[in-house]
């Protein structure tokens, strides 16, 4: 079956690509780095600032029954009436400018008393959030424009432009907030009214204010900031999260006070600030789709509802928005980047069944007074079929590929459909495009391999394969990345970005590229760019003129989203392994980073980098096993299977992108991937605490810091894992009978009952011990099992009555408070802020000798699952003199590896140190998880069950069609 998918995969691809293809399908010659590239130079695209007539655009608009139920009148002549209203003098205009047009077009034709349902799914930067911001700005009559969208970077770039023109206010209420700013409000406020003498008062929330110079500020307990203020207390301002209180001498208990959250703190300063401020009517709020949360029997999108004092459904409810109409009767709400994170689908069916309660049922005797838009857009979700499969996948879902017919390369299309969005269906007007900014498109798949010969351990086994990698990979992957680097600065790139999620892996090829012998270039000529570079400095890196004279950006992929680089001509993408759809909806949205506008240094004009000769290059790593005892020809033709299947993939997903057409050779398909669907909880373990302090901890000391400081890091770094390394979770059914495979004495009576010699082939059903509980699923060699209906808790023990314990927990307490409050070092926020939560974990008000002490914490979730090895008894030493069956792990990082990526493939994954001084387990807890079994089961994905898969269905040809 393997080799015939290779001959399958090796059909579907270019010609050009043949030689390269059958090269990697045979069988290595062992010894030495393999590097397979195939080249493509993409041809037929379409450049944004290619031109279009308005008869063509025209001609684009695929009339149907959705399309004139939307406009309610022929949509052909609404978007030329758009297109001469965008540009009158032109009969051919660049692609942007049609793009615009239609979406003018489809919110000038916004009906009264409904919700009228535009999805934007153009190509990055063709300007989805660009059109609907210079509509609003041009309108003078009042409007409520709600923005949502993952990323707090891209929040803040929409009110900055809509609340400032040249730095002077227009006169447009803009509203922001972040769950950061309002856990840090009350103690910035409390350190001003010190400074100023002023009387303190209650402060629970924050919200930053701007496009007016003079603003009435009502008084209650939220804090209205200035952008400037909100950037001081970012940078300087370490909140903490939980208070703390004493059990007994022992015992601390930790939990969270109640904070109102973003979508609360958003409406209620707007109502008041309307209230106080009459003349204003046109406002606009901005917030992270992961506001979005469900809460018992209802979610946060309910506290919108604060946007009013009266409920909808009451008749001063009726009044109270019949006065709102009158002087805001526009409501357009905008969900950007709708697949960047998992809340965004039920994120958007909620806000469609708020928008209804809100607006439309308080009048159903009478004709509501508003306009309301519901604007969905993502880049990723490339045509109708697609967004429309996304949005309704269900409340959850996991990452997937989604696969649509396509109607062949065009750069635009309109066209509608009735998309079920919230309860009911809505006539939906879809704008699409399909371009890319550049003059010329070559692409490199460069396939690395690196050679691994297992070794000896220190007491002289031989490694296993997992080991010898582990021990090789970090080097590997860091020539690699060197050496494609190197690559394109000898062939005079401009300005290099390379893209990966490992934020320590980018400071050490920083290191790499500018020290020793080997060195690339100099230190000012390459930056690193991700959501651990303060704030300050990430603003001035990717803002003219230090962005244009960067030579090498570093970055991930959250650093760069709605980040251009017009200089850039080489990007270079490391693809992970894992995860791999999510990856792969990443890789559509990085390889737009490369556009936009910058200044000519010679005469100070604005120049347009849209038309430079680009290369993208997609780096696959991998390694070749060596040794004697490995029948390297069966493994390399499921491994070179594997690397082929990912490259069809990639570059499937690529023109996908770029043509609207995944350019197979059979098949006109769309091939689309997608994250998953399905919101967190908001629960904040202490284990999160302890995991971002050693992620930052590692990102810091391999950044540009001095010697002294990283040593007070790295010193806090191998103390936490030391005094945090006992973590215990305790489950307590409220049903005493209830049981549980954790339970030792549980599954022994299941295995003795299975494997005594006495057993029945057919045993009795009614055996007590033979009943599996429901809760419980058995997949491959792991158990999982739901604790969905236990009152949990996570607990940290520290055993004081060891000297070194004691001695050391001191020594901890003693960095933490250094890197929190050091005035001498300037450690950033990103650390600062778990170091004082872990500080505030471990310090105890009792004084006094105890034997052991410990810090527990409440898990109020319904969201918990705990999976652990099948047969995990086999692990305890039955020889142990006290009966306390402990065993010893030769590698428990590989346990709680192996064991995490059953129940997920990202996240936080407890115990974060693992120390098991029973037996190998983990932990996920505050949001649900998605077993193979669930997947599997499911006639959603049935493909993902067969052999011959999805993949290789789609390749085939239909010989019929190519007669």
């Amino acid at each position: 079956m393997t080799a015939m998918k290779m001959i399958l995969i090796q059909r579907s691809l270019p010609s050009d690509f043949k030689t390269q293809a059958k090269r990697l399908a045979e069988n290595p010659t062992p010894g030495g780095h393999l590097h397979f590239l195939f080249q493509e130079n993409v041809k037929g695209f379409y450049n944004p600032m290619d031109e279009v007539s308005k008869a063509e655009a025209i001609a684009a608009v695929e009339e149907n029954e959705a399309l004139f139920d939307f406009f309610g009148e022929n949509p052909q002549s609404q978007i030329e009436q758009a297109l001469n209203q965008v540009n009158p003098h032109n009969e051919k205009i660049p692609l942007p400018q049609v793009h615009q047009a239609a979406v003018i077009a489809g919110l000038n034709a916004a009906q009264l008393g409904r919700i009228n349902v535009i999805a934007l799914e153009g190509n990055p930067g063709i300007g989805k959030t660009t059109a609907v911001m210079q509509f609003i700005q041009q309108r003078s009559q009042g409007f409520l424009f709600l923005y949502l969208s993952p990323r707090v970077v891209i929040n803040r770039d929409v009110t900055d432009k809509i609340a400032r023109n040249n730095g002077n206010t227009t006169g447009i209420l803009t509203l922001t907030s972040n769950a950061n700013l309002i856990v840090s409000a009350p103690k910035w406020y409390e350190q001003q009214a010190k400074q100023n003498g002023s009387q303190p008062r209650r402060i629970d929330s924050a919200v930053v204010v701007d496009g007016f110079e003079r603003l009435n500020h009502p008084d209650c307990s939220i804090l209205f900031l200035t952008p400037e203020q909100e950037q001081e207390i970012d940078c300087n301002i370490v909140p903490s999260t939980r208070s703390k209180r004493s059990l007994n001498e022992r015992e601390d208990s930790v939990e969270s006070p109640h904070r109102p959250g973003v979508l609360r703190t958003l409406a209620t300063s707007a109502r008041k600030l309307l209230e106080a401020n009459p003349r204003v009517n046109r406002l606009v709020m901005t917030a992270a789709i992961q506001g979005y949360r469900t809460l018992n029997e209802s979610t946060t999108v309910d506290a919108l509802s604060k946007l009013f004092s009266k409920p909808a459904n009451t008749k001063p409810g009726k009044n109270e928005r019949s006065a709102f109409a009158a002087k805001i009767p526009t409501i357009i709400v905008m969900v950007d980047e709708l697949a960047g994170d998992g809340a965004g689908a039920p994120f958007v069916h909620k806000l469609a069944e708020w928008l209804h309660q809100q607006f439309l049922d308080p009048f159903e005797t009478t004709p509501s007074p508003f306009r309301i838009v519901l604007i969905v857009a993502d880049a990723s979700l490339s045509n109708e079929v697609v967004l429309n499969s996304f949005l309704n996948s269900g409340d959850r879902a996991p990452d997937k590929v989604l696969i649509s017919q396509s109607q062949g390369e065009a750069p635009f299309r309109v066209t509608g459909t009735y998309t079920k969005v919230g309860p009911r269906k809505h006539p939906t007007l879809h704008v699409m495009t399909n371009s890319y900014p550049a003059r010329k498109l070559d692409i490199d798949y460069s396939i690395r391999l690196s050679p691994v010969t297992p070794g000896l351990t220190s007491d002289g086994t031989k490694q296993t394969i997992r080991q010898a990698i582990r021990e090789q990979l970090e080097d590997q992957l860091l020539m690699n990345a060197y050496l494609e680097i190197e690559r394109g600065l000898q062939q005079g790139a401009e300005q290099l970005i390379f893209f990966a999620q490992d934020k320590a892996f980018l400071r050490h090829l920083q290191d790499k590229l500018t020290s020793g012998k080997d060195a690339l270039v100099n230190k000012g000529q390459v930056a690193v760019l991700d959501q651990s570079v303060p704030a300050n400095k990430r603003l001035e890196l990717v803002k003219e003129p230090r962005r244009d004279q960067i030579r090498v950006f570093l970055m991930t992929s959250s650093g760069a989203r709605g980040v251009s680089f017009p200089k850039t001509d080489w990007i270079i993408a490391a693809i992970p392994r894992f995860n791999i759809e999510a990856a792969l909806m990443e890789v559509a949205q990085l390889i737009y980073r490369g556009r936009g506008m910058y200044t000519d240094p010679e005469t100070g004009m604005q120049v347009s980098g849209d038309y430079k000769d680009r290369r993208l290059v997609m780096l696959i790593n991998d390694f070749i096993i060596e040794g004697e005892d490995i029948d390297r020809k069966r493994l390399w033709l499921r491994q070179s299977s594997d690397l082929l299947t990912l490259l069809v993939m990639l570059r499937s997903t690529i023109h996908t992108r770029i043509k609207g057409d995944a350019g197979l050779k059979y098949k006109r398909i769309a091939f689309v991937p997608v994250g998953l669907i399905g919101d967190e909880e908001l629960l904040r373990l202490m284990s999160d605490e302890v995991l971002d302090f050693l992620h930052e901890t590692k990102v810091f000391i391999r950044d540009n810091h001095s010697q002294e400081a990283k040593a007070i890091a790295i010193k806090a770094a191998n103390l936490t894992e030391q005094i945090f390394k006992h973590l215990n979770l305790t489950g307590q059914a409220s049903d005493r009978n209830a049981k549980s495979y954790v339970n030792y004495q549980t599954l022994e009576a299941l295995v003795k009952t299975v494997s005594r010699m006495s057993s029945r082939l057919l045993p009795s059903l009614d055996n007590h011990e033979l009943q599996i509980p429901d809760g419980l699923t058995c997949i491959g060699p792991f158990w999982i099992e739901d604790w969905s209906d236990r009152q949990t808790e996570e607990i940290f023990s520290f055993e004081a009555w060891k000297a070194d314990v004691k001695q050391n927990s001191s020594r901890l307490l003693g960095s933490l408070k250094e890197i929190a409050e050091s005035k001498k070092f300037k450690f950033p926020s990103k650390l600062k802020r778990p170091a004082n939560e872990l500080y505030k974990l471990l310090s105890r008000e009792q004084e006094g000798f105890v034997i052991e002490s410990s810090t527990r914490q409440a898990l109020k979730t319904k969201n918990i699952v705990i999976g652990l090895p099948l047969d995990y008894p086999l692990f305890w030493d039955e020889q142990s003199e006290d009966d306390m069956r402990q065993q010893v792990l030769q590698d428990p990082q590989a346990w709680r590896s192996a064991l995490g990526r059953s129940l997920t493939p990202q996240g936080l994954i407890i115990p974060v140190v693992p120390h098991y001084r029973t037996f190998p387990w983990v932990a996920v807890a505050g949001r649900r998880i998605f077993t193979q079994l669930e997947t599997v089961f499911s006639d959603r994905y049935f493909m993902a069950s067969s052999e011959l898969n999805l993949l290789n269905t789609i390749l085939l040809e239909d010989e019929t069609e190519n007669k």
